[in-house]
């Protein structure tokens, strides 16, 4: 009996012990999982204070147990509202720390993001060049790793560069790509980011009324897009960029509206970045209005704020806002003072906007103090500095027209490379069909007919392209649109049918000839091409006129295809047209929406609504 007791007690330790190691190496595995992107993002959009706090717990807990990939999520989660709260000494530090313990770990996913994060620190330091290269070899690691989401997310931190440098039309190709990826596999988060820097990027446009049009536009998508219970600070920050666009219209009502809701929420979260430039926009708001008395102390609120996280652009326009403040109290030194120190910053930014902001405060402050022989010395520098600015854009087209001339070159080599090879491969079968079977004949007549065969195939091709574009021709297009039409009727399968219309075109026959005419048709049709996937199919139909046809796309996805053309064809250019002469287009879209809609029906639905896009005023999207 004793044996027996002693038996059970012993299992029943043994029992204990085991359940003990167990629990364990459960809480150890509890502690290595790695935190999912998306939660570490919605953390920081919501509160990037908080975030902060509970990466600093996760960071000493990692460091007291060892656990190394708890470290990692810190880090990662640090970085990321760092980066938000534009933090850029301490984002600097988690980036390299982070760096460092990715590799160690072989995450390369957290790889990636650090090295985004590095890239862009060197664009708010004014190295451009370095930011370029660092991008670019972020985005190549990212498609070396096969990580497709990150490459989106490199490609739209990238368009900060291009912003930066006032290259528009760049920064918004890099978005319109990010976003339709984002956009098909449903990342809400990274279509609100995409959306608010397109709102970033519009706002370069010279024309006012556009700029303001499109920036609002695409900030309330964004702002429509976001959970109002998971990101407060995102919500914030719209309604700051918002109050901008109005401030930028005269609206100074609707602006100080914008910026008050802003304030709200930036006071409750705590946020003294947002605060910063909330006292920037005010102060400039009071100072547009005549009302100077506060303006002085938001300034100078801002400022160190600005310094402390190495915002070179803020510092540089706070610094200009506080000069002509001054000026405008007739407080001659002080304004002198802080116009010395933003032309320090001007030239440690070698950014043409920097040097024409500040060349333009100059002019201003010094016709008011009556110093007309200095205000016109820096208006001579300010139309110097703009020149520089054309020249500069000129010659990032130049070298952009001149690389995308190369890369063509090249591919037609490879492709006449493996014409030829294929070409030796096929002479050298025949040959050893010839000498294996001793048939000089039957050898000969086998070349002649294959030759045949790809004469007819060729000629066969020819008949179904468009001789100008290379795109496929009215009858092929028209072929391709009744089998995805028809395909799977009792499926319903989805499909979009859009008849697109180059505007004022005959104007371009007219006025610069047909040949430039011409030009205008080849550009057009490869700007569009670039934006379409593999299985879409772009034809002429007539004319200045193309019909394209999207399988497996619904009408949700038309604004947005049709916003990709259009950023396409901005952005493009064709040698021939004079300056400022730029292109658009009316596009009519309608897509499948029964089983029993007919090709002929679609198109005919289609053009009904180019029509309307023609009547409206071109340049627009209806859908029917």
């Amino acid at each position: 009996m004793r044996i027996f007791a002693s038996l059970c007690n012993r299992v029943f330790r043994l029992t204990l012990g085991a359940l003990a190691v167990i629990a364990l190496v459960g809480a150890a595995r509890a502690e290595t999982v790695r935190v999912p992107t998306i939660e570490l993002d919605y953390a920081v959009s919501d509160d990037p204070r908080g975030a902060l706090r509970k990466a600093a717990a996760w960071l000493a807990e990692g460091k007291a147990k060892g656990d190394k990939l708890k470290q990692l999520n810190a880090l990662r989660l640090s970085a990321k509202a760092n980066e938000q709260g534009e933090e850029r000494p301490d984002l600097a530090r988690d980036a390299e720390a982070g760096l460092t313990l990715a590799r160690e770990l072989g995450d390369r996913e957290a790889e990636v993001e650090f090295l985004t994060q590095q890239a862009g620190l060197m664009v708010d330091g004014g190295d451009h060049d370095a930011a370029a290269k660092a991008f670019d070899a972020t985005i190549a690691l990212a498609e070396k790793y096969g990580l497709r989401a990150n490459i989106a997310r490199s490609q739209a931190a990238k368009a900060h560069l291009y912003f930066a440098q006032d290259r528009a039309a760049e920064a918004l190709a890099l978005l319109v790509e990010a976003h339709a990826y984002f956009e098909t596999h449903h990342d809400k988060l990274g279509m609100i980011y995409t959306f608010s820097l397109m709102a970033q990027v519009f706002a370069l446009d010279p024309d006012e009324k556009t700029a303001l049009r499109k920036s609002i536009d695409y900030g309330q998508r964004a702002l429509a897009l976001i959970d109002p219970r998971r990101s407060r600070h995102d919500i914030s920050v719209h309604y700051h960029n918002l109050g901008v666009d109005y401030a930028r219209a005269k609206n100074w009502v609707k602006a100080r509206e914008y910026f008050n809701k802003s304030l709200v929420l930036v006071k409750e979260l705590g946020d003294r970045v947002s605060m910063a430039y909330l006292d920037y926009r005010l102060a400039e708001l009071d100072r547009e209005e005549g009302k100077l008395d506060g303006v002085i102390a938001a300034l100078d609120r801002a400022i160190p704020v600005f310094v402390d996280t190495g915002n070179i652009n803020m510092q540089l326009l706070t610094l200009l806002s506080r000069a002509k403040t001054q000026g405008a109290l007739s407080r001659k030194r002080d304004a002198a003072d802080a116009l010395n120190k933003a032309r320090a910053l001007a030239e440690k930014l070698e950014a043409p906007w920097a040097l024409v902001r500040t060349r333009e405060t100059a002019v201003q402050l010094h016709s008011r103090w009556g110093e007309y022989e200095k205000a016109f010395r820096e208006a001579e520098k300010l139309r110097t500095a703009e020149q520089d600015f054309a020249k500069a854009n000129n010659a990032r087209m130049v070298i952009e027209i001149e690389r995308r001339f190369d890369s063509r070159q090249k591919e037609i080599e490879n492709q006449l490379l493996r014409a030829r090879q294929q070409e030796s491969d096929a002479r050298r079968l025949a040959l050893i069909l010839g000498l294996i079977l001793a048939l000089t004949v039957l050898t000969g007549a086998a070349l002649f007919f294959a030759r045949q065969a790809q004469r007819n195939r060729r000629f066969q091709t020819l008949a179904m392209k468009d001789e100008l574009t290379g795109l496929p021709n009215r009858r092929s297009i028209m072929e391709f649109a009744r089998t995805a039409v028809q395909k799977h009727p009792e499926l319903s399968e989805p499909v979009i049918i859009a008849l697109i219309d180059i505007d004022h075109f005959k104007s371009i026959n007219d006025e610069l000839g047909h040949a430039q005419g011409d030009a205008v048709l080849i550009a057009f049709a490869n700007a569009c091409q670039r934006e379409l996937r593999a299985n879409d199919k772009l034809g002429r139909f007539g004319g200045e006129e193309f019909l394209l046809v999207m399988p497996g796309s619904g009408a949700e996805q038309i604004p947005a295809v049709f916003e990709r053309l259009r950023a396409s064809v901005q952005a493009m250019q064709v040698a021939g047209l004079p300056p400022g002469r730029t292109l658009t287009f009316s596009m009519g879209a309608t897509s499948k929406a029964l089983t029993t809609d007919q090709t002929e029906e679609l198109i005919q639905r289609a053009d009904r609504a180019l029509y309307r896009a023609k009547e409206a005023g071109r340049d627009r999207l209806e859908i029917g």
